[in-house]
């Protein structure tokens, strides 16, 4: 914030044409004086623009969003992706639209398989360590199908971007909505959950996830042990025996009983790292979360006295 509030001073001061800095004291008009407030923020600070060093995209979105030249320069040239080091989404339904959006022809061609994904997402993974998908504020408004959408996006974006070896990221969490437009519990579909599920275990090859939360994600047992496809056996379960630099796992608000309790909590003994278990808002009898800690003796687990119980497993 400090460092945008110096970028934020010295454009104002090259208004007043009283700095002797390269292209400000030519200003004649609006539009040039458009161009020296560009020039002067890439000259003097473009170096102080850093992602890292501004925490995330949220300063960076405020600029981008009334300086187009801005926006241009955070893109990579190659792909026009955004180059962020942190993505945090709360967006309203017209946001998440634009991240859910359909590729153009010329970019559906440059897909590896034509036609697997016509969904996509405006990231470039090169450099995003922590993506967050917080669509609750959305309940009751967002649609099934652009839930949907949004998983097949997020999805294919993971497992593209471990398949060029760009996917350094470290924490993903995405939190769903409970009730869709029309009232329903919202269930993403089988193809949005299978794509999900593909991404996520693409990522435990990077060697680099420490931080995943699917909330708000239906998880009956049905749902952890069902393959996503007959030609790729993938399961939830699967996917999290997949994980091996786990250490948090956040499944809050996922309608789990004891026995998929149980279930995943054999698939996450098997991961060295993890330390961490929210299962906080489920209906987790206290039998069943007692057998869950035995199994997982050195994992803290979480959420035990939130639990809905309905006197069965």
């Amino acid at each position: 914030v400090t460092v945008v509030s110096i970028c934020m001073a010295r454009l104002a001061q090259c208004g007043t044409s009283s700095l002797p800095m390269r292209g400000c004291h030519e200003i004649v008009g609006a539009e040039s004086f458009r161009s020296s407030m560009i020039q002067a923020l890439q000259e003097d600070v473009r170096t102080m623009l850093s992602l890292e060093l501004l925490g995330g995209p949220q300063p960076i979105a405020r600029l981008a969003c009334s300086c187009r030249e801005l926006l241009l320069r955070l893109q990579d040239p190659r792909t026009h992706q955004l180059r962020l080091a942190t993505a945090d989404f709360k967006a309203s339904s017209p946001a998440l639209l634009a991240l859910g959006q359909e590729k153009t022809s010329a970019e559906q061609s440059s897909l590896p398989t034509p036609g697997a994904c016509k969904a996509w997402l405006p990231l470039s993974f090169d450099h995003l360590r922590t993506l967050r998908f917080d669509l609750f504020a959305e309940s009751g408004s967002l649609s099934q199908r652009l839930a949907d959408k949004l998983l097949l996006a997020l999805g294919s974006a993971l497992s593209e971007a471990v398949k060029q070896r760009r996917a350094p990221l470290e924490e993903l969490a995405v939190r769903l909505v409970s009730f869709s437009d029309e009232l329903k519990p919202l269930r993403p579909s089988a193809a949005a959950r299978a794509s999900l599920i593909r991404g996520i275990a693409a990522l435990g090859t990077s060697g680099n996830l420490r931080f995943l939360e699917m909330s708000f994600l239906h998880l009956r047992l049905r749902e952890v042990e069902e393959s996503s496809s007959a030609e790729e056996p993938l399961s939830f379960l699967s996917m999290l025996g997949s994980l091996p630099s786990l250490e948090q796992l956040v499944l809050t608000h996922a309608g789990l009983f004891g026995d998929a309790a149980m279930r995943i909590a054999e698939s996450l003994s098997t991961l060295p790292r993890l330390s961490c278990l929210d299962v906080s808002r489920n209906r987790i009898p206290a039998e069943a979360l007692g057998r869950v800690q035995k199994t997982l003796s050195k994992v803290k687990i979480c959420g035990a006295e939130s639990q809905t119980t309905c006197g069965g497993f």
